[in-house]
């Protein structure tokens, strides 16, 4: 490749002027649709490129290395270059870390404090996946503006005990991922709490301009109060605690 196509890439855009973004979360639930949708929002059409958690459909260290080098590779007249990822999508966590610092990719960790949310957000984010592909043969994780969201459903207690499990793992897990390069740290209780003033924060620290305010996409699909979307939050509730997850107990209260 020539010295210019590598200054400037396939399209002729200049690298230094397209700024990228990788936001990176233990498992999901934690905000990151309305992150994204709020990203991409931002900026006008044809100048955002956003890919949403592709690495499952390539469990291969090989090919997610590869996908990474190539999606970002700037084209025309894009400001933005971003996407977001599952920790738990990771082949090797170390060799992606390795790569994030030789690409110098500024990294956005996201997570939630709540946990026993988080596995609850998640048992209910599958039951309306399979609800949505039935009704319209597409699954969808995420409740958009106009749609509604899953009824009050009771969740399976050994499937919610073994998600939170894994949720705790991930997070866990998170916290020790720390490529040596740009790190931003978010918590879906303050993306929720200030989404303007996080957002401002987030693109100030890329170094980008937003184009205008965007509008919201996604709705909350489950409410604060557990027992409204959870008939059955009690035996979820004992069952944690039967598994020796009983630290997490408070957590059932908000």
């Amino acid at each position: 490749m020539s010295l210019i196509a590598k200054l400037f890439g396939r399209s002729g855009a200049a690298r230094h002027d397209v700024k990228r973004l990788v936001i990176m979360m233990p498992w999901g639930r934690v905000g990151s649709n309305l992150l994204s949708s709020l990203i991409k929002g931002s900026f006008d059409s044809g100048t955002v490129r956003f890919a949403n958690e592709p690495l499952y459909q390539m469990r291969d260290k090989a090919k997610q290395e590869a996908w990474f080098r190539g999606f970002y590779q700037p084209e025309a007249n894009e400001r933005l270059i971003g996407s977001k990822h599952a920790l738990r999508a990771l082949e090797d966590r170390d060799a992606t870390a390795r790569l994030f610092e030789e690409l110098e990719l500024p990294v956005l960790r996201m997570r939630r404090d709540n946990i026993v949310k988080v596995a609850i957000s998640q048992e209910r984010a599958k039951l309306y996946a399979r609800r949505s592909e039935r009704e319209t043969g597409k699954a969808m994780w995420g409740v958009r503006k106009g749609e509604d969201p899953l009824p009050p459903t009771p969740l399976d207690a050994e499937e919610f005990v073994d998600t939170l499990a894994l949720v705790a793992a991930e997070d866990k897990a998170l916290a020790a991922f720390r490529p040596d390069c740009p790190l931003f740290d978010l918590d879906y209780e303050t993306l929720v709490a200030s989404e303007g003033k996080t957002l401002a924060a987030i693109f100030d620290w890329i170094g980008i301009a937003p184009d205008r305010a965007p509008q919201e996409r996604f709705v909350k699909a489950t409410p604060d109060d557990l027992a409204k979307a959870v008939p059955n939050i009690a035996e979820l509730r004992n069952a944690a605690a039967k598994a020796g997850l009983e630290r997490l107990d408070p957590m059932f209260d908000g």
